[in-house]
């Protein structure tokens, strides 16, 4: 997916293994949505609640995730650059193996 704008919620959606190249939403709610493998790049999710959600594996690069929140998101395997993301992240949502974290 390229240059596009999600303008609704998402609700039991499937993106595993896509591409994200410069997508967008703010104000929205995506719940239990598989983003599973997929790469995020120059991205804009502002304001996002992304709720139980599956980020394993994921390759965030640029992106900008102000103001979103992850609750019940998984992140194993995960990995950010040049990403701006609240540190509630940090805090909630790490995987809990020490090899991961």
């Amino acid at each position: 997916m390229e240059d596009s704008i999600i303008n609704n919620d998402l609700e039991n959606s499937n993106y595993h293994n896509k591409h994200f190249v410069r997508i967008g939403a703010k104000d929205q709610v995506f719940t239990k949505v598989n983003f599973s493998h997929t790469y995020f790049e120059n991205c804009y999710f502002r304001n996002i609640q992304f709720k139980s959600c599956d980020f394993n594996g994921c390759k965030f690069i640029n992106c900008n995730f102000q103001g979103s929140s992850f609750m019940g998101s998984i992140f194993d395997y995960a990995i950010f650059e040049k990403t701006f993301i609240d540190s509630e992240i940090l805090d909630n949502n790490c995987p809990s193996y020490n090899n991961l974290t």
